[in-house]
């Protein structure tokens, strides 16, 4: 059974990006580190032939940046709001987690929001958070794919792979409508949504652009305070 706890997030986190990123990815890496390591070990004892002394730190890597990316996500979704000065409706960080016995593992985290919301709010708070990280995940996979290219002198597919992984694979998987094994994507959400108000691939388009401004404007608000 699936069972869910929540964590405030202060209100003087919320006023700067980079300050609301680092409060995500602390807790995060508090709640969700352990049970991605059981997932690897297990794996591991499968696949013996991966305990390759060169591919445990490949590994861990791509877990540092897979949990890189879902804080990036959720504190997109967080920003949608809170640069349209409706912080107060952040209110905590959700982690759904699986309960045996004494033991409990966390399997997932989302942020929790109150209040009303129309269904336009819906759709921007659902696609900001796939969207930005997907474009910042794919900065940063440019950025270390021609540093990598620079100063090693040579194309290594493994670490554009890695990269590929902790920095995309994140957001590519929230925009692809899914809703099975307790698992209901921001996809899945905006597809509901298009379904239902028979929204046109035009206000995609026009809501995309929208995100882009508004997320870009805080971070880089946030970036003149710090």
């Amino acid at each position: 059974m699936i069972r869910s706890f929540y964590i405030d997030i202060p209100n003087n986190k919320k006023d700067n990006f980079f300050v609301l990123y680092i409060y995500i990815l602390q807790k995060v890496f508090k709640y969700l580190i352990v049970p991605l390591l059981v997932l690897i070990t297990l794996v591991l004892c499968v696949h013996k032939d991966l305990l390759k002394t060169t591919n445990i730190p490949n590994i861990f890597i791509c877990i540092f940046l897979i949990l890189l990316s879902i804080t990036l996500e959720e504190t997109f979704h967080a920003s949608m709001l809170i640069i349209q000065g409706r912080g107060n409706q952040v209110k905590s960080l959700r982690f759904d987690s699986i309960q045996f016995k004494k033991i409990k593992i966390c399997i997932g985290v989302s942020v929790y929001f109150n209040g009303e919301f129309t269904s336009n709010d819906i759709l921007y708070i659902s696609l900001a958070g796939p969207i930005m990280s997907l474009l910042f995940g794919l900065i940063s996979f440019l950025i270390i794919s021609v540093l990598i290219v620079i100063f090693v002198h040579k194309i290594q597919l493994t670490y554009f792979f890695i990269l590929f992984l902790g920095l995309l694979m994140v957001g590519m998987f929230s925009l692809v409508p899914f809703n099975k094994f307790f698992i209901k994507t921001d996809g899945y959400k905006v597809y509901e949504l298009i379904k239902k108000y028979k929204i046109t691939p035009k206000n995609i388009v026009k809501t995309i652009s929208m995100i882009l401004k508004y997320c870009l404007i805080f971070v880089f608000r946030s970036l003149k305070v710090t």
